[in-house]
């Protein structure tokens, strides 16, 4: 059994307070790289696990769910819209990618490497259960 590797990061986009932005994606486990006035962030384990779903509180010994897209929204400028990739792999079993559009005030919109498969059916006129999928 092979292990899940993953990369992320997020475009470059506008906060509304870059202070209380690092503390949060800090306190979030989440790389920021900053340049002329704007950020990205990125997942900072270093086994590249992706976007972080759970963060370790040690005063209570446990783990609290994190949502990075949601809590996210909450620092964009108005008026901006970040873009969140990870694509990874587990071996050659299973590969991955998700793409997450995110703006202030309106529902997130997520697509998947995986929605070929209803795209394809729809295109070719093809029943889904025919179209085998990538993995084993």
């Amino acid at each position: 059994m092979s292990n899940y590797y993953a990369a992320c990061r997020s475009n470059y986009l506008k906060v509304k307070d870059p202070d209380a932005f690092k503390v949060w994606a800090d306190s979030s486990q989440l790389e920021v790289w900053e340049h002329n006035g704007t950020f990205a962030i990125g997942g900072a384990d270093p086994d590249g696990a992706g976007w972080p779903s759970a963060i370790y509180d040690e005063a209570k010994g446990e783990y609290t769910e994190i949502n990075v897209a949601g809590e996210l929204q909450a620092h964009l400028a108005d008026g901006q819209v970040a873009i969140l990739m990870e694509s990874g792999a587990e071996g050659a079993r299973y590969i991955v990618g998700v793409a997450q559009a995110i703006t202030p005030g309106k529902p997130v919109i997520t697509i998947s490497l995986d929605d070929i498969y209803e795209i394809a059916s729809e295109q070719f006129g093809i029943e889904p259960n025919t179209i085998t999928a990538c993995e084993y």
